[in-house]
This record gives C-alpha cells, structure tokens and sequence, in this order.
C-alpha cells in the first residue's frame, strides 16, 4: 500500500482544468489524519481514506468535483 510520508511533496490536479495544479506538503500524520500544507488553503487536518493500493484525501473538501490528493503521485 502506497501511504503518505511527511516531508513529502503531493501535486493533485482540478477535474476542470488540468493547468490549475496545488502542490500539498505533508506537515504530520497518524494512523487516521493528515496534516497538509495546500499552496492557497494554508494548512489542512483531512482525514485519510484507502483504495485499492493507495491513501488518499480531499483537502479542499468533499463536493462533486473535489480534487484527490493521492500518495502514489
């Protein structure tokens, strides 16, 4: 399974367009939290999801068309 390491730099991508990009850096993490610095939201506590063979979160929250933030990026 692929997880979240703090330090770490993520990139996710808006489903509109794929030229708005925010870069996310993983600030803390337990078993269930993570702990973001999002480019233009400052800092983020989401909470950590799995699928398949990966961890993901939403940082910008969850609508219809909220970007993912995934740890095999």
């Amino acid at each position: 399974m692929k997880q979240f390491e703090v330090g770490k730099t993520y990139t996710m991508n808006s489903i509109c367009d794929h030229e708005c990009v925010w870069n996310c850096k993983v600030i803390k993490r337990s078993n269930h939290y993570i702990t973001l610095e999002v480019d233009t939201e400052g800092q983020k506590t989401v909470g950590i999801k799995q699928y398949e063979d990966h961890e993901y979160c939403l940082p910008l929250g969850a609508y219809s068309m909220a970007p993912r933030l995934k740890a095999n990026k």
